[in-house]
């Protein structure tokens, strides 16, 4: 593997290890915006608000320059399907036809990531530590009874990191088995903030988690379809994201 001083490989992937690529919405270009096939750009264009706008943006493009390196084709030409299994419009989990490499977009405030994967379908989720999440009444509705009780007896200091924890954990498990919004999240069961991540019960099979460093006053996870544990790196996407220019 070759990473340059940005830390994009440029040689391959590899089925023991997953990577997060991390982005802020400062690592947007105008370049980007070409990457975009007819549907993307108009729902780039439908964001009201910029920092929305260069948040799809930036995960978009990302996606895109991931999936090129993968065919050795440019970003431009790749073909992503971004079709709801619900609805069928095109806001659901990026797939990648073809490309034998299994993504997933996140962000909150200025951070944007995408996990990649050769083999296992990925699920990333990351959070900001913001103060005004209402942590007792998302608990009720995210959590199950044993959860909420281990919350409960954090010191109140920590009940936020606390509970996005188990948030970024549940979160990144729906996306990789694809359940998503369907899933009620307090029939998915993992381990405590202070433990080690864990799946105990989710009515799936085969599941990794991990926990990210992701970047100061963010929590992060990772979840893969996959029972073998691999190696989880982090990297910045400036490289990924300057190869697009």
């Amino acid at each position: 593997m070759r990473l340059d001083d940005a830390g994009f490989d440029h040689a391959g992937f590899d089925d023991a290890v997953a990577r997060v690529y991390w982005a802020r919405l400062e690592d947007r270009h105008d370049g980007l915006l070409a990457l975009l096939d007819a549907v993307e750009r108009e729902r780039h264009a439908r964001y009201r608000r910029p920092a929305d706008a260069d948040r799809f943006l930036l995960g978009a493009a990302m996606v895109r320059a991931l999936a090129g390196a993968r065919l050795g084709c440019p970003p431009a030409a790749v073909t992503v399907d971004r079709r709801c299994d619900d609805c069928g419009k095109p806001h659901g989990k990026p797939r990648l036809p073809g490309a034998g490499l299994e993504v997933s977009v996140s962000h909150s405030g200025d951070l944007v990531g995408v996990a990649c994967h050769p083999g296992a379908a990925v699920g990333l989720d990351v959070e900001q530590l913001d103060h005004r999440f209402d942590v007792d009444g998302l608990a009720a509705t995210v959590l199950a009874p044993q959860e909420i009780a281990s919350l409960a007896a954090t010191a109140p200091a920590d009940r936020l990191a606390g509970f996005l924890r188990y948030w970024t954990r549940k979160e990144a498990l729906v996306k990789a088995t694809g359940d998503g919004l369907r899933a009620d999240l307090r029939s998915l069961v993992v381990t405590g903030p202070a433990e080690p991540p864990a799946v105990l019960a989710s009515g799936h099979g085969e599941l990794t988690l991990y926990d990210l460093t992701a970047a100061p006053g963010h929590l992060g996870a990772l979840a893969m379809l996959r029972a073998a544990p691999v190696r989880v790196e982090e990297l910045p996407a400036t490289g990924l994201l300057r190869s697009t220019r």
